[in-house]
């Protein structure tokens, strides 16, 4: 029978805190995207989209690299008990955050004041959404300066479920008793009150690790120009991240095949439950990760890597397993008979994502050893043999071809990180070590 206490040992294991978290924000997710869809006009949803993701794309140098960059150095002074470049860290990372957004609205204000034919294509509220996307990018700095600490479910609650709550709940309120007329405009306003909220919660959480007083912000140190060199790689691997993820998208439209544009998006979406598990023990295992790698405790590292890639990769395998048998229906089901047409793509990409489990944890690994550099090269070549594949097998098999582009440049990405990972950090990231079976028994 299970007491209250052996609950709560259960929940201090961090592969479980990071399932709860990414389940409940799933959740919170979808119930935030049904509430606005619910209650903005289709004119103004599309406007609050477009500016979103105008401002996302602007800040991506931010939102990518500063947070694992954060992680890292956290467990990193945490290990070497160096709390005045803990410390640092944190304070460069809000100036940079902060610098970052100013300059942003600088520009937008600039551009729409002096450049007319400019500013007819710039979303509206653009300026609001890029002070919302700032303080995001704070929460998700101050969460992975909690992260750093170990603390998966606390790094993650402020961004991931205390926003989004309180977003739908403001929201709901508002429409329910008609205080204000909600545009795009004022969605983003709620947005930025509550994330500004949640941004204290996690000033609470942080306040409680007793780290932060007068004397350390004195005596804080700062290695800006490691700093500064590593959120450069890290920074243009989020970047290209993105483009990988939407190239075969892109491409599908420029190509001319508009009409499958929308059924290949379907594929794309249902074949990321296969990476559910890989996401799941990525966020659990980055803080020890770092951890472990800069006390030089290998054998931990190389035994917490491969229990991450086994539980990926079986996680994974069942996801794998059921689209197989029944996602044609499933598909059916969800989106309509139309979109049975994604199983083909579907089938591959979940095959990429199989692949993508099997190698692990391993871009985590990269990133937060110092091999940021690499980890860039090797994206950067694998886009560009994405395009090129994208190029080439769009016009003869549509989906297929673009699955199949996506699929190869994921599992080429994945081999040569693991073998960079093998070679740098001496740990082997696969789920199954392939040598062992091999041998004679």
């Amino acid at each position: 029978m299970l007491t209250a206490k052996k609950l709560l040992n259960l929940f201090s294991n961090p592969a479980i805190q990071s399932l709860v978290l990414r389940s409940l924000a799933m959740i919170s997710s979808v119930a935030l995207t049904v509430i606005l869809t619910r209650t903005l006009s289709t004119e103004d949803y599309a406007s609050y989209s477009y500016a979103l993701s105008f401002a996302t794309i602007a800040l991506l140098p931010i939102l990518g690299g500063i947070p694992v960059l954060v992680l890292r150095e956290t467990a990193r002074g945490l290990s070497g008990e160096s709390l005045d470049e803990i410390i640092g860290v944190w304070l460069w990372a809000i100036a940079i955050i902060l610098t970052f957004g100013l300059v942003l609205i600088s520009i937008t204000e600039l551009s729409s004041n002096y450049v007319g034919t400019l500013e007819s294509r710039l979303p509206k509220s653009l300026n609001l959404a890029i002070l919302y996307s700032t303080s995001m990018s704070l929460l998700w700095a101050t969460g992975a300066a909690i992260r750093g600490f170990n603390k998966i479910f606390l790094g993650g609650l402020s961004a991931e479920l205390v926003r989004p709550v309180l977003f739908s709940i403001a929201l709901l309120l508002i429409s329910l008793f008609e205080i204000h007329r909600i545009d795009a405009a004022f969605a983003l306003k709620i947005h930025i009150a509550t994330s500004l909220v949640a941004l204290a919660a996690s000033a609470v959480i942080i306040a409680k690790f007793r780290i932060i007083n007068l004397k350390n912000l004195i005596h804080a140190k700062y290695r800006l120009k490691y700093w500064n060199s590593s959120l450069l790689p890290l920074s243009f691997s989020a970047g290209i991240s993105v483009i990988m993820a939407n190239t075969d998208l892109v491409m599908m439209g420029f190509l001319g095949k508009n009409a499958e544009v929308g059924i290949y998006n379907v594929a794309t979406r249902t074949a990321t439950w296969a990476a559910f598990g890989l996401l799941i023990v990525n966020q659990a295992t980055q803080p020890r990760i770092a951890t472990l790698f800069h006390e030089n405790k290998n054998k931990e590292l190389q035994s917490l890597v491969g229990k991450a890639s086994k539980y990926a990769f079986a996680s994974a395998l069942l996801a794998a397993l059921f689209i197989f048998l029944w996602g044609a229906q499933l598909l059916k089901i969800l989106f309509g008979e139309t979109y049975q047409a994604a199983y083909a793509p579907l089938l591959i990409i979940t095959f990429g994502q199989l692949g993508n489990s099997f190698f692990g944890p391993v871009r985590s690994l990269l990133d937060l050893s110092g091999h940021e550099k690499i980890v860039l090269r090797i994206m950067f070549m694998m886009a560009m043999l994405n395009i090129i594949m994208n190029a080439i097998l769009i016009p003869s098999f549509g989906g297929v071809g673009a699955a199949t582009a996506t699929t190869i440049s994921l599992f080429g990405w994945n081999f040569f990180c693991w073998r960079s990972a093998k070679v740098n950090c001496f740990v082997d990231t696969r789920a199954i070590n392939l040598e062992l079976l091999r041998k004679p028994i």
